[in-house]
């Protein structure tokens, strides 16, 4: 019946008179189909995908199977026979229609593979459908602090680690994956921050060129899926005493009447350090290469620099003294 439905030929009748007499009459045989071919599927193996967040009744894919006997392919009937064991799809029994089902979980697999089925009624023949859940993104990565306080010394080498910050991300799989990066110059021209999120420097710091007291850096941390959040890092750089004290005059003069009081302010040295706290701090001291012992006469106030007469000038009339401050 799938090579021929029928046949149509002529029947000829004929007398044995004379002259000879005929007749003829059209036969038409229409040949009966039988189910005596299995149903086939269009394609042995479907892909389709579907979204996690994608409604219940939401369109997967359908299936399409053809039958060489003309009679059965109104009688084809579709169903799923395995993989499908959570129930989370359902399949239209005349259509070949595969939809997510009402009774889909909240939480899908990353995959599933379907082994369907399409019968005449007596052949049965099957093909697969692989199906793949596309993640949703719902969650935004979450910082364990919005702020982060941290120390650097002053010089210290490239490459030294300085915090480490740390986001999470409830997504599974590719939607939960997260990049870190400085949202700032500051953080992009003089710090690195790695695949976990370790901050370190690419260049030293010098407390006092620029004056640089406190850093702030931003971080975002960023999904596969675009979703950003931000967090600041409150950075301290500590003093290193690495500057000397820098006077503010290379020399200083004074003139002093040779009978001047024990107490006389003759004046003060100033000098300033540019380093910070403790390490700024100045104290002053005499020293002299002169024969005459300047300490006897002179004393300078350690804190504040102001050069006093300790004891006589009077053996000195006319003398010129020179000699040396040290600030440390």
């Amino acid at each position: 019946h799938e090579v021929v439905q029928k046949y149509d030929f002529v029947v000829r009748a004929t007398d044995n008179g004379f002259p000879s007499l005929s007749s003829e009459v059209s036969v038409t045989v229409l040949l009966t189909d039988m189910n005596d071919n299995p149903p086939v599927f269009n394609q042995l193996l479907y892909e389709a995908y579907v979204s996690e967040l994608a409604p219940k009744g939401h369109f997967i894919t359908c299936v399409q199977a053809s039958d060489a006997d003309i009679s059965d392919f109104d009688k084809l009937e579709y169903s799923i026979l395995s993989g499908n064991e959570r129930m989370d799809f359902v399949m239209e029994r005349n259509t070949g229609i595969i939809m997510l089902s009402s009774h889909r979980k909240q939480r899908m697999e990353p995959s599933y593979n379907l082994n369907v089925s399409v019968s005449d009624g007596v052949f049965t023949s099957t093909a697969q459908v692989h199906v793949k859940v596309l993640g949703a993104n719902l969650h935004s990565p979450v910082f364990e602090q919005n702020v982060y306080e941290a120390e650097l010394k002053e010089n210290a080498p490239t490459g030294t680690r300085v915090i480490q910050v740390k986001a999470t991300d409830a997504d599974p799989g590719f939607f939960g994956y997260i990049t870190y990066s400085f949202v700032n110059d500051v953080g992009n021209d003089q710090f690195s921050i790695d695949a976990k999120g370790q901050i370190s420097t690419i260049e030293k710091f010098d407390r006092e060129d620029p004056p640089n007291k406190d850093i702030v850096l931003t971080v975002s941390a960023q999904d596969s899926g675009g979703c950003v959040s931000y967090c600041t890092i409150q950075l301290t750089l500590l003093d290193e005493n690495d500057n000397a004290p820098r006077f503010s005059a290379t020399e200083y003069r004074a003139s002093l009447k040779y009978d001047v009081a024990k107490g006389f302010l003759i004046t003060q040295i100033q000098a300033r350090d540019p380093d910070y706290g403790t390490n700024a701090k100045v104290t002053f001291s005499l020293y002299s290469e002169a024969h005459v012992p300047v300490a006897d006469i002179l004393e300078i106030d350690p804190d504040s620099g102001w050069m006093v007469t300790k004891g006589s000038f009077s053996h000195l009339r006319n003398s010129v003294l020179s000699f040396f401050v040290k600030a440390v």
